[in-house]
C-alpha cells in the first residue's frame, strides 16, 4: 500500500495478498502466538448448506502488482497478525458516525467496549 502511495504513476486494482496460500489454522495459530496463549482449536463439520459453495482454497494472484513494478516483498502472516494483535487491536477505532471501539485483554479474556453516540456497550466474547 505504501508503495502504491509513493508511486503515483501506477494506478489500478491490485490484489495485495502474498501470493502464498495459507490455512485458517495458520491464521488462528498466529493469533494465539501473538496473544501468548496456548492454542485451543476445536473443529466442527462444515455445515451441509454451504459445503458445495464454500471456497476451500484461496491464493492471491500478485502478478499484476509485480508487473507494475512492486518488488518489496510481502509481510508473513505471523508477523502481520502479531502487528495487528499487539498494536491495532488494542487501539481505539473511530468510525465516521462518531462511535468508537476498543478491545482490551484481561487475563485470558478479551472484551470490546463500543461507545456509540448515545450509549456505551461492553461485551466479552473471547476467552483463551
Amino acid at each position: 500500500m505504501m508503495w502504491l502511495l509513493a508511486t503515483p504513476s501506477v494506478s489500478g486494482l491490485f490484489n495485495v495478498g502474498t501470493g502464498t496460500a495459507r490455512s485458517f489454522r495458520d491464521l488462528m495459530l498466529s493469533a494465539y502466538a501473538a496473544l501468548g496463549a496456548k492454542p485451543n482449536i476445536q473443529y466442527i463439520d462444515m455445515p451441509e448448506t454451504i459445503r458445495g459453495s464454500y471456497q476451500y482454497f484461496t491464493q492471491s494472484e500478485v502478478d499484476r502488482l509485480q508487473h507494475a513494478g512492486y518488488n518489496g516483498g510481502f509481510t508473513a502472516l505471523e508477523d502481520a497478525v502479531e502487528t495487528y494483535v499487539k498494536g491495532f487491536s488494542t487501539a481505539p477505532i473511530a468510525f465516521v458516525d462518531g462511535s468508537t471501539s476498543m478491545i482490551r485483554k484481561s487475563g485470558n479474556r478479551f472484551s470490546e467496549k463500543i461507545m456509540l453516540k448515545q450509549k456505551t456497550v461492553t461485551r466479552t466474547d473471547v476467552r483463551f
